[in-house]
C-alpha cells in the first residue's frame, strides 16, 4: 500500500518538474508509429505501390498500414504540401489525390517525432498488345517470303517489353520503342508449315503486378505454301538379273493442299534412257491426276537414275533415285552334319554382298530366325533329319535377289551310359 510517509519518499521536486514539464508539451508532440504494408497486405520495408488507372482521371491513393501512427506528417511525393495527421491505422485512413499521370513515379515519407518510413508509388497502365495487317498487305505467300506486321498495342509505357514468335521456331524481342513499328519476318522454304500464328506479348511493371503473365494476342490467318515434296515409290531398288523390271509411282506430298494450294500440279518423269512404256525415255509435262504405277524394263545389268519432278503455285521440285540391276546372289552353308541331340551347333553361311540372313532350322517354311551376320548357334534336341535352310537377300530388293542353300543335318539320340555292377 502507498502510504503518506512512502509517497513523500517517492514524490520529490525533481520528479514534480518532470511530471509538469510532460505534461506541459505542445499538443502533437508525443507520437505513436505503425508498420507499411504493401499492396497484398504484407509487412513490408519500403513498399511499392501500384495504381493502374488508365481513365484519365485523378486518382485517390490511399497507404496500408498494421498498427497506428499519431502525429504523422506525410509527403506524397507530388510537389503538393505534406499533410499532417493526428491518428492513422486500419479505422482511419488516410488518403491523397493525385492529378491523372499516365506514366510516373512518387517517393512518399511518413514522419513523426520519433520514426520514420518511405514508401514507392507507381504509376502506370495495363499495356495492351494488338498486332494490325493494314488492308492491302500480304497475308500469304510461297516460301521464301517475308511479310509485315504492325505492332498496333496500346498503353505503351517506358518499361514495355514484346516478344514476337512466327510458328517456325524463331522470336524476336524489343522494347517500347517497337510500339507502332513495322516488324518484317523472313519465312524460310521448307521450315514452315501451312496456317501459321503470329503472337504478340506485352509485359510491364502494371501486367506483373496485377496478373504476374504477360498479356498476348494472337492472328492464324498468316498461310506460308511451300513447294511440293517430290517423292518417287518403287517397288524395289535393287533386282537381280534376269529380273529387270520395276513399277514407279508418283507419290509425292501436296504441301498446304487442305489451305488453300489447290492449283492443279503437273509432274514430269525423266527414266534415263528408254526404258519406259513402249521404250519412252521421259514423260513431258503433264497434269498430276493419279498415282497409277509405270513399269520400266532395264536392257542389263547396271545402274539407272530416274528423276521425276513436281510444279505446284510456288514453283518446281525435284527428286532422283537409283535402280541397280545386279546379278543374283549366292549361298552357302557350313556345320557339322551328323550330331547327338542337345549338342550346341555352330553353323556359318557365306553369301557375298548380302544385306540379311534368315534360318530355317526344320526345313519346314514356317518358322524363319534372323542373325546380324551368317553365324548361327542352334541345337537340336530330337533325333531326326533336318534340311537346314538359310535364306539370304539385299535391303530394298526385289524377290528375285533372295538365294538359299540347304545343309542336311542328322540328328542321333545321345548313347546311354550302362553301368553293370559284379558281384
Amino acid at each position: 500500500m502507498l502510504t503518506p510517509k512512502r509517497f513523500s519518499d517517492i514524490v520529490t521536486p525533481a520528479s514534480i518538474a518532470g511530471v509538469l514539464a510532460l505534461c506541459t508539451l505542445p499538443f502533437g508532440s508525443w507520437s505513436q508509429c505503425g508498420t507499411l504494408l504493401n499492396g497484398d497486405g504484407m509487412v513490408t520495408n519500403d513498399p511499392v505501390y501500384f495504381e493502374c488507372n488508365d481513365g484519365n482521371n485523378p486518382f485517390e491513393f490511399f497507404p496500408l498500414t498494421q498498427g497506428s501512427w499519431t502525429n504523422v506528417t506525410v509527403n506524397w511525393g507530388d510537389g503538393s504540401s505534406p499533410e499532417f495527421f493526428e491518428i492513422w491505422d486500419n479505422l482511419n485512413a488516410i488518403s491523397h489525390v493525385y492529378d491523372y499521370e499516365e506514366f510516373t513515379s512518387y517517393d512518399l515519407t511518413f514522419s513523426t517525432s520519433s520514426c520514420a518510413a518511405s514508401a514507392a508509388l507507381k504509376k502506370s497502365v495495363l499495356v495492351n498488345p494488338a498486332i494490325v495487317v493494314p488492308e492491302g498487305w500480304p497475308t500469304g505467300a510461297c516460301a521464301p517470303a517475308t511479310l509485315s506486321f504492325v505492332n498496333g498495342s496500346t498503353n505503351v509505357t517506358p518499361d514495355t517489353e514484346f516478344t514476337w514468335t512466327f510458328d517456325d521456331g524463331t522470336t524476336v524481342t524489343a522494347g517500347a520503342d517497337n510500339e507502332g513499328a513495322t516488324v518484317d519476318h523472313l519465312y524460310n522454304a521448307f521450315t514452315t508449315g501451312c496456317q501459321r500464328e503470329v503472337t504478340l506479348t506485352a509485359t510491364n511493371a502494371c501486367r506483373t503486378a496485377e496478373f504476374g503473365v504477360p498479356a498476348a494476342v494472337t492472328i492464324d490467318y498468316i498461310n506460308i505454301w511451300d513447294r511440293d515434296n517430290p517423292l518417287i515409290g518403287t517397288s524395289a531398288t535393287v533386282l537381280c538379273w534376269p529380273d529387270n523390271t520395276v513399277d514407279l509411282q508418283n507419290i509425292s506430298e501436296m504441301v498446304c493442299f487442305n489451305n488453300g494450294n489447290t492449283q492443279q500440279r503437273k509432274e514430269h518423269w525423266d527414266f534415263g534412257g528408254p526404258f519406259g512404256p513402249g521404250g519412252i525415255s521421259e514423260i513431258d509435262w503433264r497434269p498430276w491426276v493419279n498415282s497409277d504405277p509405270i513399269p520400266l524394263t532395264f536392257p542389263s545389268v547396271g545402274e539407272y537414275t530416274i528423276s521425276l519432278g513436281i510444279e505446284n503455285y510456288c514453283g518446281i521440285d525435284e527428286q532422283s533415285i537409283t535402280i541397280v540391276v545386279r546379278e543374283p546372289l549366292t549361298a552357302e552353308v557350313a556345320g557339322p552334319s551328323v550330331v547327338c541331340a542337345g549338342d550346341r551347333l555352330e553353323f556359318t553361311a557365306t553369301a557375298p554382298d548380302a544385306d540379311w540372313f534368315e534360318w530355317d532350322f526344320y526345313g519346314t517354311d514356317q518358322n524363319w530366325y534372323p542373325s546380324q551376320s551368317g553365324n548361327m548357334i542352334w541345337t537340336f534336341n530330337a533325333p531326326g533329319d533336318y534340311d537346314l535352310t538359310v535364306q539370304v537377300g539385299l535391303d530394298n530388293q526385289s524377290e528375285s535377289c533372295v538365294a538359299q542353300a540347304i545343309h542336311q543335318v542328322q540328328v542321333q539320340a545321345k548313347p546311354q551310359a550302362a553301368i553293370v555292377l559284379s558281384e
